[in-house]
């Protein structure tokens, strides 16, 4: 099995210095660039497992960095590190409808947790792409040979399909002491489920939240829990 590996971005040392005593120990190495050049150089000779990249840094500012990381790391679980005086300014720099991110100041234990949750997002968001093209192809299958019993193979319905989805993430976490399974997946399905509404009404919080069933202020609220940075457009 691969070890994985953990890249930093940037000039701040003391910023490189929190994500490695927070998670020094779960990875078996944690890589630090200051400049472009350097994180160019790694990812070309390195397949990282997560990156955490300082948009706020003026060494990053401008030098399309973000894109250039995006072309070299498909399969990286990628972390932006923004000041808190910043983050309204967010959606400009990052083309994307949801990511993770961390606001600095931050703590070490908060690094470890945002990780965390986005590894468990990552991975149930891999399985759900896994198994797109496998359902579509027994679908075929199944009406072009009119086999009826195979179909009743394949979850016809989002109750069937989370239900297979989860199946074996409930089996690996069986027995684990402290799982907190409820609150892990409710979080981790709310999160997709919110910026895909958002999404989807190109950023008006009032027609995702209809969309969503929920009122608006519920919507924010739910927003700002889960640290999801969008587009809003004012409604």
């Amino acid at each position: 099995m691969p070890k994985e590996c953990l890249l930093v971005v940037s000039s701040d040392n003391a910023t490189y210095q929190k994500i490695n005593k927070a998670l020094k120990k779960k990875v078996a190495e944690i890589v630090h660039t200051r400049t472009p050049i350097e994180t160019i150089s790694e990812l070309e000779k390195t397949s990282f497992t997560g990156i955490f990249i300082d948009v706020g840094d003026k060494k990053i500012k401008g030098s399309r960095i973000i894109e250039k990381i995006d072309a070299h790391s498909d399969s990286a679980i990628i972390i932006y590190i923004f000041p808190r005086t910043q983050i309204n300014q967010a959606s400009r720099v990052i083309d994307r409808p949801f990511y993770n991110y961390l606001l600095k100041p931050f703590h070490p234990a908060e690094a470890a947790m945002l990780f965390s949750r986005a590894e468990r997002f990552d991975a149930l968001n891999k399985e759900v792409q896994r198994l797109k093209p496998h359902s579509k192809t027994a679908s075929a299958e199944g009406r072009d040979a009119g086999h009826d019993q195979q179909a009743e193979n394949h979850p016809s319905s989002l109750e069937g399909f989370i239900e297979e989805r989860l199946n074996r993430f409930v089996k690996k976490l069986n027995g684990t002491k402290g799982a907190n399974l409820y609150n892990m997946i409710i979080t981790e399905i709310e999160r997709p489920l919110i910026s895909l509404a958002i999404k989807e009404t190109k950023g008006n919080q009032i027609k995702a939240a209809n969309l969503l069933g929920i009122n608006r202020n519920t919507l924010r609220k739910k927003i700002q829990e889960l640290k999801i940075i969008t587009r809003i457009e004012s409604a």
